[in-house]
């Protein structure tokens, strides 16, 4: 994730929320265990967490959408640079008898600085799929149960099961809840 700076973006700002959700305690570590283990679209899942805090029930025709367009982003841009980020983390055996270039280390930060990018465009043409969040949406109650249900709709249309939710649904009601809304926290 791209640190964006929550505060800089006007509210109802996709990237902003995914990078103030992302970087809170114990989001990141679970947000990259479940796109390791599980195939999970990390920004396809705080995308169902945005869209209940500014907009609440995620339609499942927009959802679609998200899908195909995540989708695209994920395959075609975003995978391939991380897999390439990946595999340059090792200097493979077959390769040890040469030396690793002094420029390799700066060369796989680029990837990464690409790869972090990719994903702030993919989360603004995720966004782009929404009308424009109603500035008034934080004064509205936001629950637990609404995020719940989102990211449970996103599992149920990958075929993805994924555990335990509380912590990224934790993160995104404390967001809302520091935006000022009224935040429920049953689950």
């Amino acid at each position: 994730m791209v640190p964006v700076e929550a505060h800089s973006a006007p509210d109802g700002d996709f990237p902003a929320f995914a990078a103030a959700v992302y970087a809170q305690p114990g989001v990141a570590e679970h947000l990259l265990r479940w796109q390791d283990e599980h195939a999970a679209d990390v920004n396809l899942l705080l995308f169902a967490c945005w869209y209940g805090v500014w907009y609440g029930p995620l339609p499942e025709s927009l959802l679609l959408r998200a899908l195909v367009v995540s989708r695209e982003w994920r395959e075609h841009i975003i995978q391939p640079l991380r897999q390439c980020r990946r595999r340059m983390k090792h200097w493979y055996p077959d390769m040890e008898h040469m030396p690793r270039p002094p420029e390799y280390g700066a060369l796989r930060q680029q990837i990464l600085s690409s790869e972090l990018a990719a994903e702030v465009e993919q989360e603004k043409a995720l966004q782009s799929l929404c009308a424009a969040p109603d500035p008034a949406a934080p004064d509205r109650p936001v629950s637990a149960d609404t995020l719940t249900a989102n990211l449970r709709q996103y599992c149920r249309h990958t075929g993805i099961d994924i555990p335990d939710c509380a912590t990224l649904i934790d993160a995104s009601l404390r967001w809302a809840d520091s935006r000022g809304a009224a935040t429920q926290l049953s689950f």
